[in-house]
C-alpha cells in the first residue's frame, strides 16, 4: 500500500511530526460519553500542538463537530502558555472572532470542562498530488495518560496500540480516486 501511495501523494507540511494533544471534558466524561453511543451530532474541544511544546510554541485551540458523517474544525492558534490561559483559566483573549466566540459559548455550555486525557502519537500525513483535500495519515506509538495534564511534560503515558501496530486514516471529502479504491 505504501509503495502506491508514494506515487501519487506528497508530505504534507508537517511531514512526521509527534502530535501532542489535550482533550477536554467535563467532570462526568459527557463529551466521551455521548461520544461513545454514536449519536447523529457530536463535539470535543482539544488542544494541539505539533511537537512537546514550550510556553511561545504555536498550539491549536480546536473544536471537532461531526454531523451526519460529515467532520467540521474550527480553531484558533496562539502561543501554548496563552492557549492554557484561554481554555483552562477563562483568561479572555484581545481579538474576538467567530471561531472564539464558538470557543467561548462551548466552554460555557459545558460547564465545568477541563483537561481530562492526553494523547498522543507519531504521525505520517500526505496529501493527493491533485488535490490537497484528499489525504492519508500514519499514526503509531499511540500513548494516553489522564494525569499530568501538560504537553511541555513530554510524551509518555500507556500505549494504545500494541507495537508495530499502525492507524491509518484516509480523509476523502467526496470521492476517492478509482486507483485508490481498488488497492484498498
Amino acid at each position: 500500500i505504501k509503495e502506491e501511495i508514494d506515487k501519487h501523494f506528497v508530505p504534507d507540511k508537517y511531514g512526521e511530526t509527534k502530535i501532542c494533544n489535550i482533550y477536554f471534558d467535563t467532570p462526568e466524561f459527557l463529551l466521551i460519553t455521548r461520544s461513545n453511543d454514536k449519536p447523529i451530532f457530536k463535539e470535543k474541544l482539544r488542544l494541539r500542538t505539533y511537537g512537546v511544546p514550550n510556553d511561545e510554541t504555536d498550539a491549536f485551540v480546536e473544536i471537532k463537530r461531526k454531523f451526519n458523517k460529515i467532520v467540521y474544525k474550527r480553531r484558533i492558534h496562539l502561543p501554548y502558555a496563552r492557549a492554557i490561559d484561554y481554555v483552562c483559566n477563562e483568561k479572555k483573549l484581545e481579538a474576538e472572532t467567530q471561531i472564539t466566540k464558538e470557543i467561548d459559548y462551548f466552554i460555557n455550555f459545558y460547564k465545568g470542562i477541563r483537561p481530562q486525557f492526553y494523547i498522543s502519537y507519531d504521525r505520517s500525513a500526505f496529501f493527493y498530488k491533485e488535490t490537497s483535500d484528499i489525504r492519508i495519515t500514519f499514526d503509531k506509538n499511540i500513548t494516553w495518560r489522564d494525569y499530568d495534564l501538560d504537553l511541555r511534560k513530554g510524551s509518555y503515558g500507556e500505549h494504545l496500540l500494541p507495537d508495530n501496530y499502525v492507524i491509518m486514516e484516509i480523509k476523502v471529502p467526496k470521492m476517492a480516486p478509482l486507483w485508490l479504491v481498488q488497492l484498498l
